[in-house]
């Protein structure tokens, strides 16, 4: 891993478009730092079957994943399923802003 971040996302109605949001952040990211070939993990199999086209993409979050098209017209990004067990770092992370409320 080169690169992680946390951010807490609030007034959502979905994981989904936390997952999308964390999706879009990380590929600004990306490009902000000249970094243009990425491998994405996500622990949303439903977020990954949406931007490969597998699910159709729920209305609230269209604006998102059409952030998400554009950047990944810069990046070439492998968005990658792993679940919630084998990531404990993102676990963390996650769990890091939870803890603060």
């Amino acid at each position: 891993m080169c690169c992680a971040f946390s951010k807490p996302y609030h007034g959502l109605k979905s994981s989904l478009a936390a997952e999308a949001l964390a999706l879009r952040d990380n590929l600004s990211f990306c490009c902000s730092k000249g970094v243009y070939e990425v491998m994405v993990e996500t622990d949303s199999i439903n977020l990954l079957h949406i931007v490969t086209s597998q699910l159709p993409c729920p209305w609230e979050i269209a604006c998102i994943l059409q952030d998400v098209a554009v950047k990944t017209q810069k990046v070439k990004a492998e968005i990658i399923h792993i679940p919630r067990e084998g990531n404990k770092v993102a676990d963390c992370l996650a769990g890091f802003f939870i803890d603060r409320k």
